[in-house]
């Protein structure tokens, strides 16, 4: 029998940092005997966060600029593009060509890699990085200061709590997550005097709470013998996916992706952006509640994917058509091409199967029950 899909009920509200890729960074440490810059960490920071605004499935960037970075995480623009250079260096990332504009576009090297699940869901591959890192000066300190083992702190501790947090059932246990570092620990991680670990430690505190634990003084002189770390609550997102379709979405924004790349039609990160949000509202808010007899909702996810499939394959073929007899495939704006061909097939032409309408009618029925509202039924051929 099918299973429905586990998901996390909380997580932190950030976006992916790969293991692969940490390791790869602690690879370079080791075979090279270098220390990684403060600025290549921040820069690296700043292109992942680039990816996951654009959602790029193959790990590139066409909208990044320096001097918007400069702006958002307050690094120098000449320390980020040094870290620019370091990471093509290290072939972290690679520039390529772009022929469709004057911005620089990168790919982060073997994203696809590093970002493909090896493992269960227990223990996922990557740990995520708060979006509220680009409303403090962390990464403008740690650069300033030169000081790289101050975003390695940060990675351990995030890393900690991704383990943590995905056992957690309610806001309650999430508040009492912790854990803790001797002030010895913490001197050779920075390698700084415990004067210096503490005045460090304060830039921490917008993403943790930091207790000093065991505190006593000798004459003047404060002695910290522990320190304890809790996650803030303003770093945590609740899953509200009730439906399970953010999984599904993600899985249908990469083939879009692939599907606009092999067509060649020139696009923007928004212009996806747009396409998949048509596909919500012309399609899959019509088919939300359509679970099977098992309690699960693969069988609607299959159905869903596969009319988004059918309609690439449609407009794939409006495109061949075109170019075979000698001319130019174009459309004005994608998004609306897009929402047209979603909604007048499924309005006439949606291919559903008899045991398929009748799921999809009972989904129909269970959101009227549930909130009064009436779907659009899909069109017969």
């Amino acid at each position: 029998m099918a299973k429905s899909r586990k998901l996390q009920n909380f997580k932190i509200n950030g976006y992916k940092f790969p293991q692969g890729l940490k390791e790869k960074f602690e690879a370079v440490k080791k075979n090279c005997g270098i220390q990684i810059t403060s600025t290549a960490y921040a820069t690296f920071l700043t292109i992942l966060f680039q990816r996951s605004k654009e959602n790029n499935p193959k790990g590139i960037v066409k909208e990044y600029r320096l001097t918007d970075w400069e702006s958002k995480s307050g690094v120098k623009y000449d320390s980020l593009h040094a870290g620019l250079e370091w990471l093509m260096d290290h072939q972290f990332i690679e520039e390529m060509e772009n022929p469709h504009g004057r911005n620089r576009v990168f790919r982060i090297t073997d994203w696809e890699k590093y970002d493909t699940p090896e493992r269960t869901k227990e223990n996922p591959n990557y740990f995520r990085v708060p979006y509220t890192l680009f409303e403090t000066d962390f990464l403008a300190e740690a650069v300033r200061t030169s000081n790289p083992t101050m975003i390695e702190l940060l990675f351990n501790l995030l890393n900690q709590f991704r383990v943590k947090i995905k056992d957690c059932k309610t806001r309650k246990q999430v508040d009492a997550m912790d854990t803790e570092f001797n002030m010895n620990t913490l001197k050779q991680m920075l390698r700084k005097k415990a004067v210096d670990v503490r005045a460090v430690l304060t830039y921490f505190e917008s993403f943790f709470g930091v207790e000093f634990l065991h505190v006593h003084t000798r004459g003047l002189q404060l002695w910290v013998k522990k320190i304890k770390f809790t996650l803030k609550y303003d770093c945590v997102k609740e899953n509200t996916d009730e439906f399970e379709l953010s999984p599904l979405q993600q899985k249908l924004h990469e083939e879009l992706v692939h599907f606009l790349d092999y067509s060649n039609m020139k696009y923007r990160p928004v212009d996806v952006k747009q396409v998949m949000v048509s596909f919500k509202q012309e399609v899959m808010k019509h088919m939300t509640r359509a679970k099977s007899e098992d309690g699960s909702y693969l069988e609607r996810d299959r159905i869903i994917k596969d009319f988004f499939i059918r309609t690439l394959d449609e407009i794939n073929e409006r495109i061949h058509k075109v170019t075979r007899s000698g001319g130019i495939f174009h459309v004005r704006t994608i998004g609306n091409y897009f929402r047209k061909a979603f909604r007048e097939r499924y309005d006439h032409n949606a291919g559903f199967t008899k045991e398929e309408h009748a799921l999809l009618g009972n989904g129909r029925t269970a959101e009227y029950e549930a909130t009064g509202t009436k779907v659009k039924a899909p069109g017969f051929n």
